[in-house]
């Protein structure tokens, strides 16, 4: 690979005319990168004219995540995707960053909402990284921001350590019913496990994590790991230089 597309260090070098060449051959793409003042790179970021086209005809839901790259100079790729009608997932962008944190994210959210379409009822799935949350509530303001279940259920675990074995299905239940009466028989079963895991659900929001709380529909989209799959599929990508990343998707 190395011999094709050059070192890691001149993979930088490169990206400028890879850019270009994107651009001229899928047309309609957005593919735009910034450097810090001193030249140092900042980030990338590449929606495909084919995704943003897809985007009009999948559900109004975007996917988020971010997985660290492990190339000498590491850095972290974050990712956004949504479901086709098949419930396929179909990516939507994606951008190379030197980490997780709010400007990243804030960048990266500024450059998808200006790549897709806009979509009234649109709803965005993620962790809870403070600074997707803060983002999110910046650039996506019409958005209604929800939480991946996954991540609820993993700090339940961690918080309510006495209750492991059997707060599990109850949690996922009351997050997965349809309306709030068969969500409140949940909550109450999660009630006689530990009355402490209401309160730390009611402070978080329900409509964060409860599709019969929710004001939008969230189409059963209950965790990220559509984000984190897509990840998975280029796992062995992180480990290639930038351009090599690029050329992966």
């Amino acid at each position: 690979m190395e011999l094709a597309m050059g070192s890691e260090k001149d993979s930088y070098a490169r990206l400028p005319s890879m850019c270009h060449v994107l651009e001229r051959s899928n047309p309609g793409s957005i593919v735009s990168y910034s450097c810090k003042e001193n030249g140092e790179f900042n980030n990338f970021f590449m929606c495909l004219s084919a995704w943003r086209e897809g985007w009009i005809h999948c559900i109004p839901v975007i996917i988020v995540d971010g997985s660290f790259l492990k190339s000498y100079y590491k850095g972290t790729l974050l990712t956004a995707c949504t479901q086709d009608a098949n419930k396929q997932i179909f990516p939507l962008a994606f951008d190379i960053c030197s980490g997780e944190n709010t400007e990243n994210w804030s960048w990266f959210f500024s450059m998808l909402k200006h790549s897709l379409m806009h979509r009234d009822d649109l709803y965005i799935v993620s962790d809870r990284h403070e600074g997707i949350i803060s983002s999110v509530r910046s650039v996506f303001s019409h958005a209604q921001h929800g939480y991946c279940v996954y991540h609820i259920l993993a700090n339940l675990k961690t918080r309510f350590r006495g209750t492991q074995k059997t707060v599990s299905w109850k949690f996922l239940q009351a997050a997965r019913v349809g309306s709030v009466y068969e969500c409140e028989e949940y909550l109450q079963m999660l009630d006689s496990e530990d009355p402490c895991i209401r309160t730390y659900l009611e402070r978080m929001g329900h409509d964060k994590w409860s599709r019969a709380y929710a004001s939008r529909n969230r189409y059963s989209v209950m965790m990220s790991n559509n984000a984190e799959s897509l990840n998975a599929v280029n796992a062995t990508a992180r480990e290639y230089s930038i351009c090599q990343i690029i050329m992966c998707f």
